[in-house]
């Protein structure tokens, strides 16, 4: 079991019903290496008792709320088996780490955007609150939306996730009655691109003036 001072140097915390197992704790607690080995001594990591039938269920959750998260639900017997967790520790670290860059891409879509409406005449309102996005890889993690407001109609920009097909990302324009557009990450393709679906499926590099037609467009 590792000691008092190998916890105080790390971030790695046991939940408060997890703490009612000694003997899971002890388990748990020999991983602290594997942890740090992988995700390094500054990456929170929360290990939390997640189900009690059939077995043991924990709760792996790694990162932070809007900086990235992963979290995984191994069951009390998968801990004795060092290889197979090994690979699931990697593979939350790669996940992890497509959040954080897809979260990173995300500012600086929101900071393009602030700029643009700032501009822009007439003026909007922008504000900005987490919102939590649902991914099958990562997990639910915590993001950003914008809340784009002009008079009494309001578009968020809504963050969707970073794993879809052929892209590194997607966000959508959602205003609640009216009109939805879909935004994707390409790098290959120079960056942020709109997803025209009529007359036929065609994707256009997002401008400002782009931006601001589809503002308009989802606020009728």
């Amino acid at each position: 079991m590792a000691s008092a001072g190998t916890e105080s140097r790390t971030s790695i915390t046991i939940g408060e019903r997890l703490r009612r197992k000694p003997a899971l704790v002890s388990k748990v607690r020999r991983l602290d290496d594997t942890l740090v080995e992988i995700f390094g001594k500054k990456t929170p990591i929360d290990w939390e008792l997640s189900g009690e039938e059939p077995e043991n269920w924990l709760s792996l959750h790694v990162g932070a709320p809007g900086t990235g998260e992963c979290t995984r639900y191994p069951p009390e017997a998968l801990l004795e088996n060092t290889s197979e967790l090994k690979s699931i520790l990697l593979n939350m670290k790669e996940c992890l780490q497509v959040v954080q860059q897809y979260l990173s891409e995300l500012e600086q879509l929101y900071q393009q955007i602030r700029t643009w409406l700032s501009q822009a005449r007439p003026a909007y309102q922008v504000e900005e609150a987490p919102t939590t996005v649902e991914e099958v890889l990562a997990g639910n993690y915590t993001a950003k939306k914008l809340l784009i407001r002009f008079r009494k109609k309001e578009v968020e920009v809504l963050p969707r996730g970073a794993w879809w097909v052929t892209t590194e990302g997607r966000v959508d324009l959602v205003e609640e009655e009216n009109a939805e557009h879909q935004l994707i990450l390409s790098r290959p393709e120079g960056g942020w691109l709109w997803v025209q679906e009529r007359p036929r499926v065609a994707l256009h590099p997002l401008t400002a003036e782009l931006f601001i037609k589809l503002v308009k467009d989802c606020m009728g």
